[in-house]
């Protein structure tokens, strides 16, 4: 039986959480506390330094009241992969453990799904934890698209990736995504992107910046990233203007992903397949920065799998649409139509499924992609016809 704790909201718990306190009768339930920024403070989990962010991906530095550190309480629940929700019924912060059906959780879990029966009616498998992902290398498919699989047109890979790895790697097949280094830096873009639907047709403008910070490429001798995955590449904008289709339909049979851009992120951003060029893994072996993007040789920011400044938590609800397949089709976030933490297993060969979506502000039942935690993470392949990217 899962053990969880409660903590009940008092007067300035906003600082951590997002609740809103009722200021009635402030005088008696309010005190005067000196509270301090504290950006000297560093901090570190299971050994590795671990620096706490906004869904933005703004650093968020430790208040010190009275002599005591308080950190945000998502951030950490988060890279210590456990659940926290918050109840406003009860103004309580529940960390560990089931939500109450009642329960309103702003906060992502990072975690396994706890609903009782997924979108099919049926129980729903476990997502497996952030600190035992399994490694996908071997896992590229050329002869058709299969569950937890990539599926490629390219059989051999001799492109270069990251030159070590270290403690992340369990040594079970699995890896802790929490231990992994990020490179450094906190570097702010021009991001541009413009999407309108023309008819049949949805397009895009923009110059694949994103609208959150990056880390400082390419990677720097004195950042620690540098000794696991010297990154020589810069990042440079790229105007591009992409045309596709509104409402998109399943081609006769699915098509592979190529090595470069399957998508578009919402952040201005393109995603990747889940394989680097040496065909590994790419999320469990290179290193990115603390938005899980790097940039390629053609200077071409983009990410592998979901990038945690891309804005998707656990509301109980179905995630928002964060992307565009290059066949048209949207790219949802990590959570099913009740809430649920998806896991390969919830989803079909090509990484999606079909039911009812918000869509161009309408209620329609269509097929779309989700994001997971587990390789690979987006896309299997391609249902609809993709258009090639500039």
């Amino acid at each position: 039986m899962k053990k969880y704790m409660k903590l009940v909201a008092v007067a300035g718990i906003s600082l951590l959480v997002a609740a809103t306190a009722s200021l009635q009768d402030a005088s008696a339930a309010l005190k005067t506390i000196t509270a301090v920024v504290a950006k000297d403070i560093n901090l570190g989990i299971h050994g590795a330094a671990w620096t706490p962010t906004d869904s933005s991906g703004e650093t968020i530095y430790p208040v010190v009241i009275d002599g005591v550190s308080y950190l945000p309480v998502r951030s950490l629940a988060q890279a210590l992969n456990t659940e926290i929700g918050w109840e406003d019924e009860t103004r309580t912060i529940i960390i560990g453990g089931e939500q109450h059906s009642h329960a309103s959780s702003d906060i992502d879990s990072g975690s396994h799904s706890h609903s009782s029966t997924n979108s099919a009616g049926t129980t729903p498998t476990y997502a497996p934890p952030l600190t035992a992902l399994p490694i996908g290398d071997g896992k590229v498919s050329t002869d058709g698209p299969k569950v937890g699989y990539v599926y490629v047109a390219k059989s051999t890979f001799n492109g270069g990736g990251s030159t070590a790895n270290a403690d992340w790697f369990n040594g079970d097949g699995t890896y802790d995504s929490t231990k992994k280094p990020i490179v450094d830096g906190s570097v702010l873009w021009n991001s541009e992107l413009t999407i309108k639907v023309e008819g049949d047709k949805r397009i895009f403008t923009g110059n694949k910046l994103p609208d959150h910070p990056t880390g400082n490429y390419p990677v720097a001798r004195n950042d620690d990233a540098y000794n696991y995955d010297r990154n020589p590449n810069t990042i440079g904008e790229h105007n591009f203007r992409l045309v596709l289709p509104a409402n998109p339909t399943a081609a006769a049979k699915p098509s592979p992903l190529p090595m470069g851009a399957i998508g578009i992120m919402t952040t201005g951003s393109v995603i990747f397949n889940a394989v680097d060029d040496m065909g590994r893994d790419a999320a469990a072996h290179e290193i990115q920065d603390k938005c899980s993007g790097h940039p390629e040789s053609s200077k071409t920011y983009h990410y592998h799998n979901l990038s945690p400044c891309i804005d998707d938590v656990s509301t109980g609800q179905h995630s928002p649409l964060i992307g565009y397949a290059l066949d048209g089709f949207g790219i949802y976030g990590k959570y099913g139509e009740s809430g649920e933490l998806l896991s390969n297993a919830d989803l079909d060969e090509l990484h999606g499924h079909t039911h009812v979506i918000e869509w161009d502000g309408k209620k329609v039942e269509m097929y779309h992609y989700h994001v997971t935690n587990e390789y690979p993470y987006t896309l299997g392949g391609y249902k609809g016809t993709p258009v090639k990217a500039e």
